[in-house]
């Protein structure tokens, strides 16, 4: 049975990781976070010391390479969550989330190389292509960083990709949790602008996708799930039961945040549908589940041919084009965030 390792593991996408997996009876699992009071709650949680998860607390974060081949010994998957994330830590925090975003990002993979981990998948984000911000252009490093390091890592045995997708509904610091404490207060709901559009994918989603991407992965790819979009505007609609008039409504403020706010995503650069493919990713705890996988542009450890079906090179996957979903939509998708 494969030992899965979690950097970022009391974030909530580490989190939501642990908890799936122990409920479908994977592990054992070895987390690292800096933060001992969670890390101390997971443990606990979990069976406390001697339990199927370990959580190991690293003061100074992921970029001790020594440290991280000691935990990662023994361990056969790896994802990689942990990052720096909040837009204002582009200007308020700028070295500590290079620090995190790339120093540390090298230090994970070197070190899965060194403990002979088998796959390595790295979280990214949205934010990472045509990055409009540091914390966006960390992530594109972050992505360009494990993509290239397979010339090194593939011939040792350790394969490493990429997943690559939009908000989260409800994770922590998403606008969901600030929008339910602003109701619970009898306040508006603020919309930044009133064009704004993004892709959402719920958190029992991300965890199916990263699943299915560990189950299909080869090594260099970089996973993008097909996912639906909506305004700003219609989630926080959303927010309010269908049967209840909108007492405070929605204000829309029509000015972007400051630190490089978009009013669109884009999951796909322009440059990349050229080397892009559509396929089902088949494993994990769903069948199926469909998806773009952008191909690396240089694959210097491989010639073995990746199955999909090309798509077009001049196709546009931006959150303000195609189907948007409905109000209703977004309420059904709201329950399970």
């Amino acid at each position: 049975m494969p030992r899965y390792a979690i950097t970022g593991i009391s974030g909530s996408l580490g989190s939501a990781l642990t908890a799936r997996l122990v409920e479908a009876g994977l592990g054992p699992i070895v987390g690292v976070t800096r933060d001992e009071f969670k890390a101390e709650q997971i443990s606990n949680r979990y069976g406390g010391i001697g339990g199927n998860v370990r959580c190991m607390v690293v003061s100074e974060g992921i970029t001790n390479t020594d440290k991280l081949v000691q935990i990662f010994k023994g361990c056969d998957t790896l994802i990689h969550c942990a990052a720096m994330k909040r837009i204002s830590g582009s200007v308020y925090a700028a070295e500590e989330m290079v620090s995190t975003n790339v120093v540390g990002t090298m230090s994970v993979l070197h070190a899965a190389t060194q403990a002979g981990i088998s796959k390595v998948l790295v979280i990214s984000s949205d934010k990472a292509v045509q990055a409009t911000n540091l914390y966006g252009a960390t992530k594109f490093v972050g992505e360009c960083l494990a993509v290239q390091e397979n010339a090194f890592s593939y011939p040792k045995g350790t394969r490493i990709s990429v997943a690559r997708w939009g908000n989260v509904l409800g994770s922590r610091g998403s606008v969901v949790p600030i929008w339910r404490e602003a109701l619970a207060k009898g306040e508006a709901l603020k919309v930044t602008h009133e064009g704004m559009t993004r892709f959402l994918i719920t958190m029992r989603q991300a965890v199916d996708f990263v699943m299915a991407c560990l189950f299909s992965m080869k090594g260099g790819e970089i996973f993008v799930p097909i996912l639906p979009t909506a305004t700003m505007v219609d989630l926080a609609m959303a927010m309010y039961p269908a049967n209840d008039p909108v007492l405070m409504g929605v204000r829309v403020l029509n000015e972007l945040r400051p630190g490089g706010e978009k009013l669109a995503e884009s999951l796909l650069s322009e440059e990349e549908p050229a080397r892009t493919v559509a396929r089902e990713l088949c494993g994990g705890f769903n069948h199926a589940i469909k998806a773009f996988v952008v191909l690396p542009s240089h694959r210097s450890w491989s010639n073995e041919p990746y199955p999909g079906d090309p798509i077009l090179p001049n196709f546009v996957y931006r959150s303000d084009r195609g189907e948007q979903l409905s109000v209703e939509d977004l309420r059904t998708m709201l329950e399970e965030a």
